[in-house]
């Protein structure tokens, strides 16, 4: 069943940069600009490409220099934000990764990935893994655990937080995720979402959405907010302030409603005491009016 009520609305921040990760190995002086030229020219392939599709692969070169690569939008965005956000990521590259021989960087509402065909050392090696069977065959990209908030103080906090997350798995192994992989729901005071890359198959997808919740519960075991990316999906959750998303309350971070129930209360005292003011003011007019009579 499809979900389009749990895309994920464009927002005006999907360019702010996320993560990079960046093979510690380069291309030799021999071979530097040659491989320079043939990724610029795969940077050049994948953008294009982008004003069609939010998800594309491609390989360019020889034998010798050849370089394949990947990019996925969120599916939330128009084909302009798309093109956009990819297009950001080329010079963000050059910059952060210079001549490494393998990189990845993630944009909030896309990521880029290349590799050179010459690239024969495990990607466990060169991205940032984690343990276990499932975190090795995915890998851990980044984590994003947010421990500003008083999770400790929150009864239930972690039951309420790990039954939405179930709640979420569950919603991805029953292929009710969206067009382009992604699956969001509000379960409690908890606002979750997951995403897999489009060509992951639904098996593979909620398997790669468990291994990511697996890490959740075992790195951000207190953060009000927080998500995990693996290489081939992500799993994001928000707590929700006041109870339920309907209920008034304020997703964290933001202001609670103590601020606005403050503001209230100065509003409902000034009146009042424009109220008194004023009854004053008339008292005083009778008086100075009863002192006149009498004279």
């Amino acid at each position: 069943m499809p979900c389009a009520n749990g895309l994920l609305k464009p927002s005006t921040n999907y360019t702010s940069f996320v993560y990079n990760n960046c093979s510690g190995d380069t291309f030799t002086d021999s071979n530097g600009l040659s491989h320079s030229q043939t990724l610029s020219t795969l940077f050049q392939e994948l953008v294009s490409r982008s004003y069609q599709s939010k998800f594309y692969k491609a390989t360019v070169g020889d034998s010798l220099s050849g370089v394949s690569g990947r990019f996925h939008c969120n599916n939330a965005l128009t084909d302009y934000q798309c093109h956009q956000c990819v297009a950001r990521i080329p010079e963000i590259s050059r910059t952060l990764c210079s001549k490494s021989i393998a990189g990845k960087i993630r944009l909030s509402g896309c990521y880029l990935q290349y590799e050179t065909d010459q690239f024969s050392i495990r990607k466990a090696e060169i991205l940032p893994r984690g343990g276990g069977a499932g975190v090795s065959k995915y890998g851990i990209d980044h984590k994003n655990c947010d421990e500003s908030g008083e999770a400790g103080g929150i009864e239930g906090f972690v039951e309420k937080r790990d039954a939405a997350l179930e709640a979420l798995e569950e919603g991805v192994v029953q292929g009710r995720e969206g067009a382009g992989g992604r699956y969001e729901t509000e379960y409690g005071p908890f606002k979750v979402e997951a995403e897999c890359d489009v060509d992951l198959g639904p098996c593979d997808c909620g398997e790669c959405v468990n291994v990511a919740v697996e890490v959740v519960k075992e790195e951000c075991p207190q953060s009000v907010n927080g998500g995990v990316f693996l290489d081939r999906c992500s799993v994001s959750f928000q707590y929700y302030y006041g109870g339920g998303g309907g209920n008034g309350g304020n997703w964290y971070p933001g202001r609670g409603n103590g601020e606005e129930t403050g503001k209230q209360i100065a509003i409902v005292l000034g009146g009042a005491g424009a109220l008194v003011l004023g009854f004053l003011f008339l008292l005083l007019i009778r008086s100075c009016g009863k002192k006149d009579d009498d004279c």
